[in-house]
């Protein structure tokens, strides 16, 4: 974190179908919220929607703190699910 921002919670930034972690969004996306406080992961997801669920659900099991969900397209459907 920098400028002395606080632990906002995490942030899981779930990318699209035929994307990856590495995608431009998530590269773009991931300081911007590191600046604001926010711990970034960006599961690799692989198979269909509900395998991505279950990844997204064991990624954020135990977490204490705010957990916040974004992601791009099919990204944006598993964070809804």
């Amino acid at each position: 974190m920098t400028g002395g921002a606080t632990d906002r919670g995490l942030m899981v930034i779930s990318h699209g179908l035929e994307s990856s972690p590495q995608a431009l969004k998530i590269q773009w996306l991931t300081p911007l919220a590191a600046e604001r406080g926010w711990r970034v992961i960006a599961p690799h997801y692989r198979g269909d929607a509900s395998e991505r669920r279950d990844l997204l659900l064991e990624t954020i099991a135990g977490e204490a703190g705010p957990v916040a969900l974004t992601g791009s397209s099919m990204g944006g459907i598993v964070s809804v699910m």
